[in-house]
């Protein structure tokens, strides 16, 4: 569920900075770098978000993609959550100045609010690690299990206990290896999300 969950809101995440980039190049057309300054940060804000879940530095992954006027003043100790700050200041500015009326701005604003959410979810997923207990309690049930099976088998079997324990054994055994695997969806291992790659959709896509 919690590896599920994961690739759902990084799904999320993706159609949000579509739809964001989308909303700001229509809606501003005349004024490309505003858009820039608008569009730019949301893949610096996945780039981050990446970094953070897996304990990288946040601030390299996204100074590449702010201006330079965006970097002198960019200060945050989140720093996903920094760059929709500066997104929205962009947004707030372009609202003062009259190129955006308060509908449009509300619309834009939403996509933020949406992508604030999926980093919210990922850091619950992130800093809320499976009891041990509860990891300890199926390892040792599978144990238990694997060990009594061949006594549950034997008279029915005969000789071909041993085998059909090692099939059962090695299903078992592998499912909760995976379950140890899955319960860290942002981290490095073979089987976790590949955010590298989901990252650089992203960034394609709104580029």
């Amino acid at each position: 569920e919690r590896w599920w969950e994961g690739r759902k809101l990084w799904g999320q995440l993706l159609i949000e900075a579509r739809s964001f980039a989308r909303l700001v190049t229509a809606l501003l057309p005349a004024d490309v770098a505003l858009q820039r300054r608008v569009t730019r940060p949301s893949v610096g804000f996945a780039h981050a978000l990446a970094a953070q879940l897996r304990g990288r530095d946040g601030i390299a992954a996204a100074i590449p993609w702010l201006e330079p006027q965006q970097r002198a003043a960019f200060e945050r100790r989140s720093v996903p959550d920094g760059l929709l700050a500066l997104m929205t200041a962009e947004l707030a500015a372009a609202l003062r100045a009259g190129k955006l009326d308060s509908y449009l701005y509300g619309r834009l604003e939403a996509h933020l609010h949406a992508m604030a959410t999926v980093q919210g979810a990922c850091e619950r997923i992130a800093g809320t690690p499976l009891p041990f207990a509860y990891t300890l309690l199926l390892h040792r049930c599978v144990w238990l299990f694997c060990v009594l099976l061949p006594f549950g088998l034997a008279g029915a079997l005969g000789w071909a206990t041993p085998v059909v324990s090692m099939l059962l054994a090695y299903a078992f055994f592998g499912l909760d290896q995976v379950g140890e695997e899955l319960e860290e969806p942002f981290g490095l291992e073979a089987n976790d999300l590949p955010l590298d790659a989901m990252v650089r959709t992203l960034e394609i896509d709104v580029l």
